[in-house]
């Protein structure tokens, strides 16, 4: 039926629109249809599907837990360290142990100091909190927050005596302990993957409304049971798109497919499929879930801002998007009870410079938490949001040798929230820092104190789930750790519940269970053995059982002495009791009589497999005996075990069926293969040196690891009657379940089942072999090395069998017989190990929990398993082609030699003990990857934007040399000039070079540059250094393919070029390749290696025997072949000789060094490697000896006459050096680029060829300097009488140094998009313009400037219109709609003071204000944003207006007639200089004593005439009509003389001709990003922290060098604007406020010298705060001042709980407003508001906050 709609909804897009369009469509319709994601056949109702109604929300009030995770493993003990004052001796030890100085722990001044005194830490009640971090300090101060000290992922409560054995993880994997933190279910016995989820599912159950969101992908944290139905949410901060809301045809409108969607998934009948039916309704419910949620987002509103400037790894976009989400939880659906999130911030894996990492990231972290606790107050939701920061686990306390730290375990996380019982820590902080200390398991890795588990206990409780079995499936495990849980009551201030069996005392019970195989009991068996240990005591002293917890610790494993062939499993049960049973209680005879009773009642009916102890005889009576003829409950309990007899086994092993190998007596392997392996009779009762070492033994029980990123693979070898198969368990990774046929490996042919991986070099195997069960006693299984998958290879293997114990059996070459040694044992599970070193082969053995791995079998040298490449697995045989033997193989780890040379990338990766390197590929140990490794590898330095400028080659756009794609860039050299490229990056970071691409272009071959010149320099003023020169590679190509895709996209990497084009690549790194050669390939490799990986010698070049070939000199020149000399040259040669070196005996090489020492003046050499006699012309004849040499000044053939003799002669090379003289050589070579590297011919007539074991050289960056900018002159092209110089692409692969950094703002205010946004006072500059009002108006209408000549620098100055200051982080230029040309490509921009302030007149605190006519009026609305209120004086003295640009107050008007008063008139200085007479009668003095403005002219003063409401010139008088004081900004702006500072002036980024922007269209941008639908040019200021009122931005270049207009659409100056009165400029002359006595009437006696005075706001005096409300500590004065004042004011002297003396006006303002006060005003201090506040400044001088 769905075919029918896909042909309708085809036939409508074809008739309305297009053909296009339609096909477009369908393909959409298509992949959206059930039949194409399930097999089902579909059957319509006709009806439209039912969307599933949502849960309806209960009456419960609603709760959300916030998980942020901290991605990489963040470096917790550098979040939360010891405190500096009090807990020195702690906090001593923890920076010694960081290294000190120089190492990586947090110095005093970067920690900020919090109470942990109730956390009873001996000799320390502070820890100190990250500087980065003050938003925890101020929760936690607030006490809303707890830190939870050294937390992490355990199985149960463990010691470092016992950690490695009782706990069953990976620990320091990224993936695994990430995981472990989301699941919390060490022993996965949960029915969900995640420790939230499964939390949502319980209150689901409880009829809750839930909701689980995901920010940007999906995790296992917020997954519940599969059986609920249930799934996550995954949002991206991207916002929620409404899904088929809007065309998908590019171009067109009203393009809906929603209906043609409602009919592919209309209703289906009860016929149909299942699967096709529950996708239809999965899409219907997601896509109207998802259609509500825009809508309800889109109306969704935040009180609170989140500045995205400060969004590093993008915590502040994801919580602000949870934020949302909280804001809407009651539209959600039918509304939301119970919330679970979850973000992430990644990049905190710092092995390198941890410092530096924390210090990148936790400023954006601390921002992001700040505002959305803000955010969270301001919706009222403060208790019912709990926010939890946790990450995968701790670093090591030690630093490594980056200044980084290592995967390691316990850390400290952070948790707040409204409810929250906070201002505490919880857990257990180290007491010491050391490697003594009992947590401390090597190099500052903790072993945790506390676990997940408590964590998410008082959680779960928190939100509802109360029920011990309903917490038991949210947290299966934390019965396993007894007491140590946190409850609701201990960290929620309305928490309720306690822990049932804590409080009182403890008891430690013995356990043993009898087992007939190596294992410790699972994780719900320890469990069940709790149950019935605590249920047994609780009976026998009659209690409820309630009041008591257990956990299992310290089982291990021994023979038993009793159960002969069984295992003895030893621990104990810790059982912990509640408050109100007494001390004492649980002691004595009786107590381990219970314990007893519990392990064998554990035996019956719990351990599986263990010995029935309840058969055993008891030597007791029974306590509580059984009378029914069930097996009892409660079983008799007994002093002493069962007596029961059992069979020893032999000492002499079983004679085995197959023939055995005599015993040689040689121990140590031999160099050569054996034809008789070394043999011991029994195995070695102790450990011997042969056994190799490793870092850690594996534990004796099967891990759950996933080792191995490649899935194994598995092949049945030779014939099987049943065919096997390998998987991996779902459940248990890292355990696998292997079964197989085939009658057996042995003889010459093999049948088996073989699970498998490739390998090479030295290697170790280890394996686990559990649960072997198979129809024969010679079924078996062990760990296989195998040189081939033939069903005859050679292999080496040991074995576990059915019931001949172990074996070690081998075949030493293909088709061979095979050599069994022996067997030995009996044994149902046991670890095998097999270790190849060299060509040695070895066999280990361990069993039970013994750290001794056993020598067994035989040490055989074996060539016949190839270093060079083999298998390595599990194979398992069941001697039988009907039967199948099954085992179950676990703690598979492969150890290498992490040697690039042995290793291929992807075994390094499978080996436990290496890891790659993400650029090289080179394989490394792990954690010793080089740090150059992470660097920031790209397939090009030059990004996109970068500035390319071409010199000495007219034409073309430089730009599309690096533009990504194969499009042309082609320009004509001029003669006699150096060509070639200057190019600056756009990132502006430094960054190493090291190779160069070239791409070919789409034709005219003779046009490609051969050869060029790579130079750097550190910035733009600095000299070039060369990198490197030299040819490319295909300088001397025979055949030249074009790259004939005009204008395709480039897709490279790092390592390669696209190899979709056609490219060449030279390297930057300086090898001698006589003794390696250039990864991958080797193909420049010119040393004098003769033998091949097999030691087989090379046939020489020159021969055809035994191998006849084609590779020679002439077919391959430049490839090193030899056998015909490079740049061999038959004929006559002039006799020109400079000298015969005869009887040296020289070499090739030594003959051609020879030359090149001799100077320029030899142009070439003849070498003889054997006697000869030249027969010349003239009838003379020479001799030459081997090893004779002729040194020649000629270079040129030409015809034979007597004065010259006929000869073969080798040219010296541009290079300078002679070419490879050696006529016939065998050494290695690669001349026709095979991937494997270079190779030979060998001289064996079996073996055609081989490659050869040659050195890679290795690429070491740091060996590489590192540069700002590159310049490439090509100093060739291939064809010198081409007319043209093209190419396809240019790229140099290399390394981004450290990306630059923004400077902190330290200033309060706004960023914002532009701080220029909507100015109107622009001047332009450099030309004119019709088009201002477009420049700053945020939309895409095109703003030109018009220049007269193109040596103008077109430019405009801008007075923004908000008269704040502001400081300028970067530019941003929009392309116009057309003239490409008319983009500027060059920036200057520079800022000045000249901001300007109110004048205000002291008789009336009136502003002045200017209008367009130029007069001056006065006004009582002071506006600081209104540029008509803007005055400023300049060092001339002139009174400039900001509202009037270019007009000076001219005291002339009004001299006569008041009533005119002043006006702005033309600014003489401009018009007649600066030193001209006229340019005086414009300019002022300010009098500071007297407050007047005087003309320097007319020496009269400005006088404010109140009728009139104006000022005039009148003689000056001490009269308060002529006092003049300013405020809100800076009235002498004649720091830096008035003059332009520069910020910054450079390239701007380049983008492409075609990318022009529409006329007249809206740009949305932001302050960190501009509008991505537009074309813009970016750049960022870094290093800028200078406030400036005003901006003069110019373009001293266009792209066309010869336009006469320049053409944008818009200027953005991101930045910030600053708050009022946040920044005083460094004015060389200071500004003046009054100062007042401390104490100058009433009751206050102790007068000053003054009452008042004038200061400089640079002096230092004493400081008192005052406030217009109560504040804390204020003091309110009604008698001696309010009277006065007319007004309340409190006052007050001790700040911050100390006196403020000595102090600057900034300063003092400062502090007065860190308490929410101001400074006083003078007269506030006059009127006796602060007297007596206390600091006894009474007789001092107070700062006023009135200004002179």
């Amino acid at each position: 039926e769905n075919k029918q709609v896909l042909l309708d909804a085809h036939s409508h897009f074809s008739e309305h629109f297009s053909i296009d369009s339609a096909d477009r469509v369908i393909l959409q319709l298509m992949t959206a249809t059930p039949e194409f994601h399930t097999s089902n056949r579909l059957r319509k109702t006709g009806s439209a599907r039912p969307i599933t109604p949502p849960v309806e929300k209960s009456s419960s009030p609603y709760k959300a837990i916030v998980y942020i995770n901290l991605s990489g493993g963040v470096d917790s003990f550098n979040i939360l360290t010891p405190g500096v004052t009090k807990c020195t001796s702690l906090y001593n030890e923890y920076y010694e142990a960081r290294g000190r100085g120089t190492g990586i722990g947090l110095k005093s001044d970067e920690i900020l100091s919090i109470d942990v005194s109730s956390a009873g830490i001996s000799s320390c009640s502070n820890l100190g909190v990250n500087k980065h971090l003050s938003a925890y300090k101020d929760i936690f101060d607030e006490g809303k927050g707890v830190f939870f000290a050294n937390m992490g992922h355990l199985h149960k409560p463990v010691t470092k005596e016992n950690w490695f054995t009782e706990t069953k993880t990976d620990l320091f994997s990224h993936h695994t302990m990430k995981l472990e933190s989301h699941v919390v279910d060490a022993f996965r016995e949960g029915e969900g993957p995640g420790v939230l989820g499964r939390m949502l599912d319980i209150l689901e159950r409880h009829g809750h409304a839930v909701g689980a969101t995901a920010v940007n992908s999906r995790v296992h944290i917020i997954d519940g049971s599969p059986t609920t139905g249930r799934l996550p949410d995954v949002i991206s901060t991207n916002g929620v798109l409404k899904m088929f809301e809007r065309s998908y045809l590019k171009g067109e409108t009203d393009q809906q497919l929603r209906a043609f969607l409602d009919l592919l998934h209309a209703e289906t009948d009860d016929n149909s499929g299942f699967f096709g039916n529950a996708w239809s309704q999965s899409f219907v419910d997601i896509w109207n879930k998802t259609d509500a949620l825009v809508q309800k987002f889109r109306g969704s509103e935040l009180a609170t801002e989140f500045r995205l400037e400060h969004n590093t790894g993008g915590i502040t976009s994801q919580l602000k998007l949870i934020a949302r989400l909280i804001s809407i939880r009651n539209e959600r659906g039918n509304g939301i009870n119970r919330d679970v999130f979850y973000c992430e911030m990644g990049g905190y894996d710092s092995h390198s410079k941890v410092s530096a990492v924390l210090g990148s990231k936790l400023p954006s972290l601390n921002y992001a938490v700040a505002t959305f606790w803000a955010e969270i107050k301001a919706q009222g939701l403060e208790n019912s949001v709990t926010v939890v920061q946790g990450s995968e686990f701790g670093r090591t306390i030690t630093p490594n040798s980056n200044q980084g730290s290592d995967h390691a375990w316990g850390g400290n996380y952070f948790m707040f929230g409204g409810d929250v019982k906070g201002g505490k820590l919880m857990g257990e902080y180290p007491k010491s820092f050391r490697e003594s200390d009992p947590t401390n398991i090597g190099r500052g890795r903790l072993i945790p104190t506390t676990s997940w588990d408590a964590l998410f206990y008082g959680l779960t409780q928190w939100m509802g789930i109360i029920d011990q079995e309903e917490i038991d499936y949210v947290l299966p495990n934390s019965q396993n750790f007894g007491c140590n849980l946190f409850t609701d009551y201990d960290l929620f201030n309305t928490g309720q519940q306690v822990l049932n069996g804590c409080g009182g005392g403890t008891t430690t019970t013995p356990l043993t269970f009898q087992l007939p195989e190596i294992r410790m009991l699972t994780g719900e068996e320890q469990k069940k053995v709790c149950r019935l240990a605590t249920r047994t005591t609780a009976l026998q002293y009659g209690f409820d059982r309630s009041k008591a917890r257990c956990y299992v610790a310290d089982q291990k494993i021994v023979d038993s002495e009793i159960a002969i062939g069984m295992y003895d499993v030893h621990g104990f049960a810790i059982l912990n009791f509640d408050g109100g049973i007494p001390a004492g209680t649980f002691e004595g005879e009786r107590t381990e009589m219970i314990s007893k009773a519990a392990s064998a009642t554990a035996s019956d009916f719990v351990v599986v497999g263990a010995l029935p102890q309840s058969e055993a005889p008891s030597e007791m009576p029974s306590m509580l005996p059984s009378i029914t003829s069930e097996p009892s409950a409660y079983p008799s309990l007994s002093t002493m075990p069962s007596d029961i007899p059992s069979e020893y086994p032999s000492f002499v092993p079983s004679v085995s069926l197959y023939p055995s190998v005599t015993p040689t007596n040689t121990l140590p392997p031999s160099s050569t293969p054996s034809t008789m392996p070394s043999l011991s009779v029994l195995p070695t009762p102790y450990p011997t040196t042969s056994a190799p070492s490793i870092s850690i033994a594996p534990t004796p029980v099967p891990t759950e690891r996933k080792i191995f990123e490649e899935e194994f693979r598995s092949k049945d070898i030779g014939y099987v009657g049943v065919a096997g198969q390998s998987f991996e368990s779902a459940t248990h990774p890292g355990l696998y379940n292997i079964q197989g046929s085939g009658y057996d490996i042995w003889s010459s042919t093999d049948s088996f089942h073989y699970m498998y991986l490739e390998s090479s070099g030295d290697a170790t195997f280890t394996a686990l072999i559990d649960g072997l069960d198979g129809p024969h006693s010679w079924a078996k299984a062990g760990v296989m090395f195998r040189d081939s998958l033939s069903q005859h290879s050679s292999h080496y293997t040991m074995y576990l069998s059915q019931g001949e114990g172990l074996a070690n059996q081998y075949r030493t070459c293909e088709q061979c017989t095979t050599h069994h040694y022996g067997s030995y044992g009996s044994y149902s599970s046991v670890w095998l190990r097999v270790v190849k070193e060299g060509n040695v082969m070895r066999s280990f053995y361990r069993y039970g929990d013994s750290s001794y791995w056993t020598p067994y079998g035989a040490v055989l040298s074996m060539t016949s398993i190839s270093s060079n490449g083999y298998y390595i697995g599990i194979a398992v045989c069941s001697h039988s082609n009907s039967g199948v033997t099954s085992l179950e193989a676990s703690n598979i780890q492969l150890l290498r030699t992490c040697s690039s040379s042995t290793i291929t990338q992807l075994q390094c990766d499978q080996a436990s003990n290496c890891e790659s390197g993400p650029v090289s590929g080179a394989c490394y140990k792990k954690g010793e990857v080089l740090a150059w490794e992470v660097a920031d590898a790209v397939s090009s330095i030059f990004d996109i934007g970068s500035t390319v400028t071409s010199f000495g080659c007219d034409g073309g756009i430089p730009n599309f040399a690096i533009d990504g794609t194969t499009t042309k860039y082609s320009c004509t050299p001029s003669p006699g000039e150096p060509t070639g490229l200057i190019i600056t990056p756009s990132h502006q970071q430094m960054s190493r070079a090291e190779g160069l691409r070239i791409y070919a272009h789409n034709n005219c071959p003779n046009c490609d540059p051969v050869s060029y010149t790579f130079e750097g320099r550190t910035d733009e003023t600095s000299d070039w250094v060369q990198i490197k020169q030299g040819d490319f590679p295909w300088k001397s190509a025979q055949s030249l393919p074009r790259n004939r895709r005009f204008g395709a996209k480039i897709s490279s990497t790092y390592m390669s070029g696209d190899e979709n084009f056609a490219f060449t690549e030279v390297s930057f790194y300086n090898y001698d390749t006589k003794t390696c050669g250039s990864p991958p390939l080797l193909n420049d490799y010119r040393g004098s290696n003769s033998s091949t990986v097999n030691g087989n010698t090379c046939q020489f070049w020159s021969t055809q025997s035994p191998h006849s070939h084609s590779f020679t000199d002439a077919q391959y020149p430049g490839k090193g072949l030899g056998g015909v000399p490079f740049g061999k040259i038959n004929g006559c040669v002039a006799h020109s000789n400079i000298e015969v070196l005869r009887d040296l005996n020289l070499t090739p090489e030594q003959c051609a060094k020879k030359c090149v020492d001799h100077g320029p003046e030899c142009l070439g050499v003849k070498y003889f490697p054997s006697r000869i006699s030249l027969d010349h012309s003239n009838g003379v004849t020479e001799a030459y000896e081997p090893g004779d040499c002729i040194l020649s000044a000629t270079t040129t053939v030409g015809g034979c006459d007597n004065s010259q003799y006929e000869m073969e002669f080798y040219p010296r090379l541009e290079d300078g050096n002679v070419g490879d003289l050696t006529v016939n050589h065998n050494y290695c070579r690669n001349p026709d680029n095979e991937p494997g590297g270079a190779w030979c011919y060998t001289s064996n007539s079996t073996i055609r060829w081989e490659y050869c074991d040659v050195p890679e050289c290795v690429n070491d960056p740091n060996l590489l300097e590192e540069y700002y900018e590159y310049r490439i002159t090509w100093t060739a092209t291939r064809s010198p009488d081409t007319l043209s110089l093209q190419m396809g692409e240019l790229e140099v692969p290399g390394f981004l140094g450290e990306a630059p950094v923004m400077s902190n703002l330290d200033y309060a205010g706004d960023y914002v998009a532009s701080v220029v946004h909507g100015s109107s006072e622009i001047i332009v500059e450099g030309g004119s313009s019709s088009s201002l009002n477009y420049a700053l108006n945020g939309d895409t209408h095109k703003f030109f400037i018009n220049r007269e000549t193109i040596d103008d620098v077109p430019g405009m100055k801008i007075t923004p219109s908000h008269g704040r200051w502001s400081v300028v982080t970067g530019l941003r230029v929009y392309t116009a709609n057309n003239n490409a040309g008319a983009d500027p490509i060059k920036y200057r921009i520079e800022g000045r003071v000249l901001g300007g302030a109110n004048m205000r007149v002291r008789y009336a605190n009136r502003c002045l204000q200017s209008y367009n006519n130029g007069r001056v009026r006065t006004t009582a609305n002071c506006d600081t944003s209104s540029l008509s209120q803007r005055f400023y004086m300049n060092e001339l003295g002139e009174i400039r207006s900001k509202y009037n640009p270019g007009l000076c107050l001219d005291p002339r008007y009004g001299i006569s007639y008041p009533q005119h008063g002043h006006q702005f008139h033309a600014c003489f200085s401009d018009i007649y200089g600066e030193d001209s007479s006229e340019a005086r009668i414009q300019q002022f003095i300010i009098v500071p004593e007297t407050e007047q403005i005087q003309s320097v002219y007319y020496e009269n003063c400005i006088e404010y005439h109140s009728t009139f409401n104006t000022i005039y010139q009148n003689g000056c008088r001490t009269h308060v009509v002529q006092k003049f004081w300013f405020s809100e900004g800076y009235f002498k702006s004649w720091f830096g003389t008035g003059t332009w500072n520069l910020i910054s002036q450079r390239n701007l980024p380049w983008v492409s001709d075609f990318d022009r922007n529409p006329n007249g269209v809206h740009i949305s941008s932001t302050y960190g990003n501009g509008d991505d639908a537009r074309y813009y040019m970016d750049v960022k200021f870094y290093d800028n922290t200078t406030p400036y009122y005003e901006y003069r931005v110019s373009f001293p270049e266009l792209r066309n060098p010869d336009s006469l207009v320049l053409q944008i659409s818009e200027v953005e100056l991101p930045g910030m604007l600053l708050d009022e009165g946040e920044y005083i400029p460094p004015d060389s002359t200071a500004r003046s406020y009054w100062l007042a006595c401390g104490g100058t009437g009433g009751v206050v006696y102790e007068h000053c010298a003054v009452a008042e005075e004038v200061a400089q706001d640079n002096e230092v005096h004493e400081v008192r705060c005052c406030a217009d409300s109560p504040l804390t500590g204020f003091t309110y004065k009604f008698a001696t001042c309010a009277a006065q004042v007319g007004r309340k004011v409190w006052g007050e002297s001790i700040i911050g709980g100390k006196c403020h003396g000595s102090k600057t006006y900034a300063e003092a303002v400062g502090i007065c407003k860190s308490v929410g006060s101001r400074l006083c005003t003078k007269e506030e201090l006059l009127a006796d508001c602060t007297s007596e506040t206390g600091c006894m400044f009474n007789h001092e001088m107070i700062w006023s906050s009135t200004p002179v």
